[in-house]
Order: structure tokens, then sequence, then C-alpha cells
């Protein structure tokens, strides 16, 4: 959708992508369009125009579908302790770690990869981006079970040729790339989980109207009226929330405290 109209996309922005996702989340709508989404940011971001021209208009025409291979076993979603590591070799890159909760990895085409590849202590001076085709030999994916049935995997990169062509935005440069990322990710995923609750405040209201106890619905008594309410109050109250940090990310003004909140 935020694809840009020269490479077959929408040209679309930020808040457009919420409004879409939050419809999403209303329908408990399982698919890669998120993973992907969030893969492309970095490519209009800081890829290359070769890179942008290979990727870009296959991802618009939605036969390439990519997934973020972000959170580790130990760090979770810290960028500040990733420890894959892209080691430098004579013809490009060696791949190596384990990436957790990779959404739709067995359908995915090219993985968006955070890995490590500087010594500096500092993980602002020692992270680097890479597309990585899935079909590359030394890479292991493990189905995981999850409460809500979702596609994700632990996917194992053992020594993965990489070339330099794979790597997104210079080495060691990756960090500023992956902070912005990050926020955005956020507010793209609570557009969605937003989505599926005002889809249980709906429903709710519904079934109290319908739902008969003691000869009367049970939404005519005052504490299902306050329960309501009290969702009612909490999802619009997030909901401009949402809205405000799309907003600020979209005009490209700070807003890390509110993207986490």
């Amino acid at each position: 959708w935020t694809i840009p109209q020269q490479y077959g996309g929408l040209g679309g922005e930020l808040m457009d992508l919420v409004v879409i996702l939050e419809e999403m989340g209303r329908a408990c709508f399982l698919s890669p369009f998120l993973s992907t989404v969030l893969s492309v940011f970095p490519l209009i971001d800081a890829g290359s125009e070769e890179q942008k021209s290979k990727y870009l208009p296959s991802i618009a025409l939605g036969d390439l579908i990519m997934s973020l291979a972000w959170a580790e076993p130990e760090a979770d979603y810290d960028i500040d302790r990733i420890v894959t590591k892209a080691a430098f070799v004579k013809d490009g890159f060696r791949l190596s770690g384990t990436k957790f909760f990779v959404p739709h990895a067995r359908a995915a085409k090219r993985f968006l990869v955070i890995a490590r590849t500087g010594s500096e202590p500092s993980t602002e001076d020692s992270l680097s981006l890479f597309i990585v085709d899935a079909s590359r030999p030394g890479i292991e994916k493990t189905p995981l079970q999850t409460i809500s049935q979702e596609k994700q995997d632990e996917v194992i990169f053992n020594s993965t040729p990489l070339s330099s062509g794979d790597l997104i935005g210079g080495l060691n440069r990756g960090y500023p790339v992956v902070k912005l990322l990050q926020e955005r990710a956020m507010v793209l995923k609570c557009a969605e989980m937003l989505g599926g609750a005002d889809w249980v405040l709906e429903n709710c209201t519904s079934y109290a109207k319908e739902r008969v106890q003691y000869g009367r619905p049970i939404g005519s008594y005052g504490i299902i009226q306050h329960y309501l309410a009290d969702m009612w109050t909490e999802i619009n109250m997030a909901r401009r929330f949402l809205y405000y940090a799309a907003w600020k990310l979209e005009k490209g003004i700070p807003c890390s405290q509110e993207a986490s909140m």
C-alpha cells in the first residue's frame, strides 16, 4: 500500500495503513500483509535503486511475500540484545542465529533479517539489515504452536550465505532504520489489535441486548452497562492515542514515547 507509484504501488501513507489494519483486526484476518508491509519500509527508506526496482513491483503485485525475522529467543524484540550475526567473508556474508515468532515463514520468499555485523559495543554502530532469499542453504524452519493458531515459525540460519547485494542501507548503518521500523510496527500492530477490540465491544453490546436473564435483557442491568461503558471509553481513548502517534510518525515528528504507550 505504501509502495510509491513508480514501483507499481498506490503511494499511500501510514494513516491509510492504520485504517486498513484496523479493519483487518476487526475481521481477525490472518495474512502475511502486515509482515510484508513492515519489510517494505526499510527498502523504501534505505534500499538502493536496484533493490527497490527488483523487489517493490513484485510486492505491489502480491507475488512476493516477505517476512520480518526480528525477535530472538533471549532478546525478544529488544534491539540492543540482538545476537544473530552476519560475518563478513570474501564473497559476502555468512548469517548465523535464531529468530523466533517469524510470521508466515513457510509462505515467505524473502526474509528481512536484523543482524549484528560490527564489533563495536554500541548497538547503534553494529546493526545491519539484510534481505535473505528463503531458499538459501542453511535455513531451518520449525512451526511454533500458538494459542491463536497463527502461522509463526522458529527460523534458524546456519552460516547462510549472503551477497553484498542483500545488504540494505550500508554496513553497520541499520540502527536508525530499525528504530523507525520498530515504532511503525508498534503503531500498526496496535491498529490491528484495536480493530479486534472494537469487534468485541460491538458483539458484547449486541449480546447484552438479546440475552435475557430474570425476565430482562442483561443490558438493562447497571453493572453490565458500566462494563460496556468502560470498554467503550478505553477503546476510544486508545483509538485517539493510536491516530495521534500515527500522525506524528507520518509527519516525521519524534514519537518514541507515544508509540510505546
